[in-house]
């Protein structure tokens, strides 16, 4: 049996170490945590001794809890590429097509990692395309941002557009970094005919939050690669586990 602190430990680690929660950020009181996560003070507060031990907390008297250490090294002043750029500048034809999109109440996890306001409804936009190279599917993509950003982009011709660009030209800053995790995944009948794959075949599940130079997150995102068709390429100086299932 998990005792409550290891699993909320283990819960703001991971938002920590995926750069849900980045360097910097106040995180919630102890109160708000409780409620977050179910638990008593005592709990919440065993749970924070711990990642303070580790540095990934640091407490301020009279200001708060915040997030140690630097989450982004890599990001730091440059701009990020995103997946129609980088193909096309190495020579791939590269379009995409808007499925479906539209405005609806921002579910717990889109409210994390947008970091909204906690406690509060908020409407927010998905964009779910399909991504072709060489006019085969590749990627199926589901996008959330807040409202203000999507109904910008919801005036905008979204078909075979970079969202790094128009992100960029709406907020007026750059993209400087997306913090992820990749896993294996089974799609759904639809995901798989989409994506001209065969059913019950094994695919590459990437979720991530896209940060803008003022390390505020402007996307959330998942997508589904054709394991066929698409490989990543992995930083090892810098992997990190979120679980271990052996």
């Amino acid at each position: 049996m998990t005792l409550k602190y290891v699993s909320v430990f283990h819960d703001i680690q991971e938002k920590i170490l995926t750069g849900r929660w980045n360097y910097g950020m106040l995180l919630p009181s102890e109160v708000e945590l409780c409620e977050i996560f179910g638990v008593s003070r005592i709990t919440i507060r065993r749970s924070m001794d711990e990642l303070e031990k580790l540095g990934l907390i640091i407490r301020i008297q009279g200001k708060g809890t915040f997030v140690a250490g630097s989450n982004h090294p890599s990001g730091a002043g440059r701009e990020q590429r995103g997946f129609s750029e980088s193909l096309r500048q190495a020579g791939f034809h590269v379009t995409s097509t808007i499925l479906e999109k539209g405005l609806i109440e921002a579910s717990p996890k889109v409210v994390e990692n947008l970091r909204l306001p906690l406690r509060k409804t908020h409407k927010v936009w998905y964009f779910k395309r399909l991504r072709f190279v060489s006019n085969k599917p590749v990627v199926l993509m589901i996008a959330y941002v807040s409202k203000e950003v999507g109904d910008k982009m919801n005036l905008m011709d979204l078909n075979d557009v970079s969202f790094y660009k128009l992100y960029s030209e709406i907020t007026e800053k750059r993209i400087v970094e997306t913090l992820g995790t990749i896993t294996a995944i089974i799609p759904t009948n639809e995901e798989c005919s989409l994506l001209q794959v065969d059913n019950r075949t094994a695919h590459i599940f990437h979720e991530s939050v896209t940060y803008l130079s003022d390390g505020f997150p402007v996307e959330y995102s998942t997508a589904i690669y054709n394991a066929n068709a698409y490989k990543f390429t992995v930083n090892m100086t810098n992997l990190l586990p979120i679980y271990c299932l052996a």
